[in-house]
């Protein structure tokens, strides 16, 4: 089907920009923005396109205190495609490519937020490196993301209170290609589970990820581990203000240590030290900022009411509004009363580094056993 994409010299493969250039179920194109204020009062949303399952979807939500507030957003794809980042409520006006947005949610009877954000690019994009993994001869994942840090001015009104957003710090990411965990179903090859975080030969995984920035200094970088703290998949920098003319450093090694919340997988403070292919090191101090955001209300990890999580197609039309408890900091009270402990969960933080003083968006995902914390003996 054309639409106005193919009025573009943009093309890759002889299909039109409507298509996938790979018949895999889970091919996916998704933007997720986040912000947060120093008193962990927190915004989070994004879109999504599976045009493999036919689906656009988008989630806002908003953590303000023990409660956070979810919207989840479905319809199908097609003929209006996903060109125009809306899904009313909804929207991300791209003001700047790759500088700035406009992050909208507009107000309604069914959810007790709206918010009007301008987000603005304070360091330069990065490119991670390629995701790529094979299972048994299968590739469950192969897919590519660039990560940005910015300034959130604007206003968010949540349960009748109205806050203003004065120079938050503000995160985004947006990766496509193919990944676990969409379509409410993985192949079945005789290899096992497999997922964005497997690890080759361990019983457990570890994920420690930060963005941050701290006075004339930013960063962003990830390291995986398995159960036995054996560390793979490091990709990252340390990045300056483009008008300073230095050019970002390569984050070579990342060293930390972790203080999680007694009989739960989540922390409330740790410790990183990383290194740079310059020599540089870089003592990263961070607290937790309010409560950890909790994946599941906005699609991921079995989200949604029907619990198929991501990209599944529910229909021409679908909106789901719900309030979690999140008073407890291992444990989230879903509005239904049942009690879980999930996996995916993002915390954003404040933190010095250096001395410097900043703020950061640090998940730490983690399942299975890891020794050196205890977790899962």
């Amino acid at each position: 089907m054309l639409s106005a994409l193919d009025e573009t010299l943009m093309h890759q493969a002889p299909l039109t920009f409507d298509e996938a250039a790979t018949s895999d179920h889970r091919f996916f194109d998704r933007m997720v923005v986040g912000t947060h204020a120093p008193d962990g009062t927190k915004v989070i949303m994004g879109l999504a396109a599976y045009k493999n399952m036919n689906v656009f979807e988008g989630f806002a939500c908003v953590q303000r205190g023990d409660r956070q507030y979810n919207l989840r957003r479905s319809r199908v794809l097609r003929p209006k495609l996903a060109s125009e980042l809306a899904l009313a409520p909804i929207r991300v006006d791209v003001v700047e490519p790759l500088r700035a947005l406009r992050l909208s949610l507009e107000p309604g009877d069914a959810w007790p937020m709206s918010f009007e954000l301008d987000w603005r690019g304070n360091f330069p994009v990065h490119l991670e490196k390629p995701h790529f993994g094979r299972s048994a001869g299968r590739v469950f994942q192969d897919y590519l993301r660039f990560d940005q840090l910015g300034v959130v001015d604007g206003w968010l009104r949540v349960a009748g209170e109205r806050l203003e957003a004065e120079s938050w710090f503000g995160w985004r990411d947006h990766s496509w290609g193919v990944r676990p965990g969409v379509g409410n179903y993985e192949p079945d090859n005789g290899a096992g589970p497999v997922g964005a975080l497997s690890v080759p030969g361990a019983d457990g995984s570890l994920l420690v990820m930060l963005w941050f920035w701290a006075e004339g200094i930013g960063g962003n970088f990830h390291v995986v581990e398995d159960g036995h703290g054996n560390q793979f998949g490091l990709d990252g920098d340390i990045k300056f203000p483009e008008e300073i003319g230095r050019d970002p450093v390569a984050v070579t090694r990342i060293e930390h240590d972790i203080h999680f919340i007694p009989g739960t997988r989540v922390y409330d403070r740790a410790e990183l030290q990383v290194t740079t292919a310059d020599g540089g090191t870089y003592d990263i101090k961070a607290e937790a900022a309010g409560r950890a955001w909790v994946y599941k209300g906005t699609g991921y990890s079995e989200g949604y009411d029907d619990e198929r999580g991501l990209g599944v197609y529910r229909g021409d039309e679908l909106i789901e509004t719900d309030t979690y408890d999140v008073s407890q900091p291992g444990e989230v009270v879903l509005p239904d009363g049942r009690r879980i402990a999930p996996v995916h969960r993002e915390q954003p933080v404040n933190l010095t580094v250096n001395g410097r003083p900043g703020y950061g968006h640090m998940p730490l995902i983690n399942w299975g056993r890891i020794r050196r914390y205890g977790l899962g003996e």
